[in-house]
């Protein structure tokens, strides 16, 4: 699955909010609760998820947030606002799996795009902290 692809940033994430007023939450689409339970506890993804009803656009969580496919992103201030969407298609084929950075080099696009949810993270956790001193 190419959420899987994911799971060593989602794991280096959570260690690094660790203390920060920021926390990672899931949603998981797997084809039942006890797998999703198991792939959280075998991947040791240490952040809180839910299960959503096993399909993409038929769970309440999916429709509700608009998802139609996986996986994506929202990042969410301490107000509750969207600031980020990252979406699965960044380049319209989801079978691609190196595209070019913004310097013309070859990188696996998942890779990629940890490394955007990771920036926009760390710029909105960082105007936080520097609202509240």
């Amino acid at each position: 699955m190419i959420c899987r692809q994911l799971y060593p940033h989602k794991r280096s994430l959570v260690t690094s909010l660790q203390g920060k007023p920021a926390v990672l939450l899931g949603i998981n689409s797997d084809g039942d609760a006890a797998i999703a339970r198991d792939t959280l506890k075998g991947e040791q993804l240490q952040f809180r998820s839910w299960w959503d009803g096993g399909t993409v656009r038929g769970g309440e969580i999916a429709r509700t947030w608009n998802v139609d496919a996986l996986p994506v992103t929202y990042i969410l201030d301490d107000s509750g606002v969207i600031r980020y969407r990252f979406d699965p298609r960044v380049d319209g084929h989801d079978a691609t799996s190196y595209i070019l950075d913004e310097r013309g080099a070859v990188r696996h696009k998942w890779d990629l795009r940890a490394e955007q949810i990771r920036a926009a993270v760390d710029a909105l956790v960082g105007r936080m902290e520097s609202a509240r001193r």
